[in-house]
């Protein structure tokens, strides 16, 4: 699974393939951190797997965590399903304006 959503780069690069390449996470502290990596599209990703354009690190902690024993039991759902989830979930500023860019992400 990976997530598509273009974002244009600082050189200019557009970036569209989205997937994890770092993942380390506490059951016991209720703690995770994940890292995306950012590629032109699958065909480069399949390329250079090591060498995304960007990288996009993310923390979920306490009442964000979102590896509840009941999610990880879901048919189908693995934990990086389920943080891919987390990553889309809305964030809404004080005049509902969307803030999160991977809102509207495609799951691919």
């Amino acid at each position: 699974m990976a997530l598509l959503k273009t974002k244009i780069i600082e050189r200019g690069e557009q970036v569209t393939y989205w997937r994890w390449i770092q993942q380390n996470r506490s059951d016991i502290n209720k703690d995770c951190h994940y890292v995306l990596g950012g590629w032109k599209d699958k065909a480069e990703r399949d390329t250079y797997p090591h060498q995304p354009r960007i990288q996009q690190s993310f923390n979920f902690n306490g009442e964000e965590y979102p590896f509840s024993i009941e999610a990880l039991s879901e048919d189908g759902k693995n934990d990086c399903c389920i943080a891919y989830e987390k990553v889309k979930e809305s964030k809404l500023d004080e005049e509902k304006n969307e803030t999160n860019f991977f809102a509207d992400a495609e799951d691919c």
